[in-house]
């Protein structure tokens, strides 16, 4: 199955953010060979408009994990970017957090704890799974971006470290 998270690439397990690349890789390929990628963009599994970006975070990260020559050597091949497709952050890291405790536990050692808590608590408020990113996805992101050694010391103590 094609999806990207899009939740920061901080918060993946080896295994996620390895797969999420493989999988940005393969739709390219696909677009390239004019396969339809559609069920995917429908489902809010895919942005087609934002492929280069996302492999560049998860490029960013892979070499911050595994240092050259390891790291990351598969450049995206060119392509033509598709539409944008909003993705439900929330949504999306909730699922993540769900299926894999390695990811929920670097989300909690990243400090999203209260990100994690938000996205608890959309989740049993039974959320479509088809939401757009509003007000709360974007400052989940954002928040989730901030490394929690470039936070003040009062933020470190608001998730508990």
């Amino acid at each position: 199955m094609t999806r990207a998270w899009h939740v920061p690439p901080s918060w993946m397990c080896d295994q996620h953010l390895l797969g999420e690349h493989k999988e940005i890789h393969q739709a390219v390929g696909s677009t390239r060979a004019g396969r339809s990628l559609a069920g995917h963009v429908e489902r809010g599994q895919l942005d087609l408009a934002s492929l280069d970006a996302r492999h560049e975070e998860l490029s960013a990260e892979m070499l911050r994990r595994w240092p050259k020559p390891a790291g990351h050597a598969s450049p995206l091949p060119k392509h033509e970017p598709g539409p944008s497709t909003p993705i439900c952050v929330v949504a999306s890291g909730a699922e993540l957090a769900r299926r894999c405790i390695a990811c929920h536990s670097r989300m909690v050692d990243a400090g999203a704890r209260e990100a994690l808590a938000l996205m608890w608590e959309w989740m049993r408020a039974g959320a479509d799974a088809d939401c757009r990113p509003g007000e709360l996805e974007l400052r989940l992101y954002d928040e989730a971006r901030r490394k929690p050694n470039e936070s003040e010391p009062e933020e470190l103590e608001r998730f508990g470290r």
